[in-house]
């Protein structure tokens, strides 16, 4: 009887695979997270494809292996706490590329009142110091019941009012929704990547929820 030989999968060219890295420490749930992406071409090419790594190519963080999500086509485990370690890629070639991702310093949110009207416009504000030329505020507002988001990004403050309109927090409906503000590093010290190159980002997060009404 005749068997069905699956073929060999295709191994691409490891030189052209680049690797984004991604640490995040969420203050509020006192969560670390760290996330890997590899492209076949950098991401800014128009050819660029997510990859998911060949057997035995694996990735790791604090000597954990980062688990492939086959829907959003990454890399992904969380830790309970701060965990600073490094991120260590092994290609199916066996070679090895190790980038250590420091946490950012704090950032606070501070909100005077977590219960909001649809009918003016609604301010918090966000502190933080010692901010660097690479920095980035990602700041997002997602409702709880309908999913909607809308988020802005800041080149770098040290002491910021945000503004949510009253035509947001309507878009956003009566409900909880949470306020979520990120400090983010683009690129520190990454040091071992591919010819494709690579990128890291390592950041800082602090949520609160709210209540629309």
């Amino acid at each position: 009887m005749a068997t069905k030989c699956e073929p060999d999968p295709i191994v691409p060219d490891q030189n052209k695979i680049y690797g984004s890295y991604e640490l995040n420490f969420n203050e509020s749930e006192n969560k670390t997270s760290a996330k890997a992406i590899f492209y076949l071409n950098p991401p800014s090419t128009t050819n660029q494809q997510k990859l998911e790594l060949n057997h035995p190519a694996n990735v790791t963080y604090n000597g954990d292996q980062l688990i492939f999500n086959i829907n959003g086509r990454y890399y992904f485990k969380s830790f309970v706490g701060a965990v600073e370690n490094q991120f260590v890629y092994t290609n199916f070639d066996d070679f090895t590329f190790t980038n250590g991702a420091t946490i950012p310093d704090s950032i606070d949110l501070i909100i005077t009142s977590d219960t909001i009207s649809q009918q003016a416009n609604y301010y918090f504000q966000i502190e933080g110091d010692n901010f660097l030329a690479n920095e980035f505020i990602d700041v997002t507002v997602t409702s709880l019941s309908s999913d909607f988001t809308f988020g802005s990004t800041f080149d770098s403050l040290s002491v910021m009012t945000i503004e949510v309109s009253a035509q947001q927090l309507q878009e956003l409906g009566s409900g909880k929704a949470v306020i979520k503000v990120t400090r983010r590093l683009e690129n520190p010290d990454i040091i071992q990547v591919t010819p494709a190159g690579g990128n890291l980002s390592t950041q800082y997060s602090v949520q609160d929820t709210v209540f629309i009404y």
